[in-house]
């Protein structure tokens, strides 16, 4: 009960207490260095996930990205004439002269902006 009476010297108290603890001077305890194992051990296996996950993501890339290079090379009609598309989004609409690009099977088709035709 005095304790809740007197909160400031019950902290003092136990302040005093910590700074009288004997130190431990003979270095790591078998426990703390099982622990820094176990976190260099999770920091290793993370950083090896990480790495094979970047590795799959970039070879799936790179599969998907030639895939669209080839339909690109092998589209064999251009539009000649300059068409007039209308783009819809959000309720606003934006008139653009595109020329358009596709692969005879159909499964491939682009758009080239009229008006930046031949900027790098």
């Amino acid at each position: 009960m005095t304790a809740l009476l007197k909160p400031k010297k019950v902290l003092r108290e136990f302040g005093n207490a910590l700074v009288r603890l004997p130190g431990n001077e003979d270095g790591d305890t078998l426990v703390e260095a099982l622990a820094a194992i176990l976190i260099a051990a999770l920091g290793a296996t993370l950083l090896a996930t990480m790495v094979m996950v970047s590795t799959n993501v970039t070879a799936s890339s790179r599969v998907e990205l030639q895939n669209v290079y080839k339909a690109e090379n092998e589209s064999v009609w251009r539009m000649t004439n300059i068409q007039n598309v209308t783009i819809s989004f959000g309720g606003k609409e934006e008139h653009v002269e595109v020329i358009a690009y596709g692969s005879t099977d159909g499964k491939f088709c682009r758009y080239e902006d009229a008006g930046k035709k031949g900027e790098a």
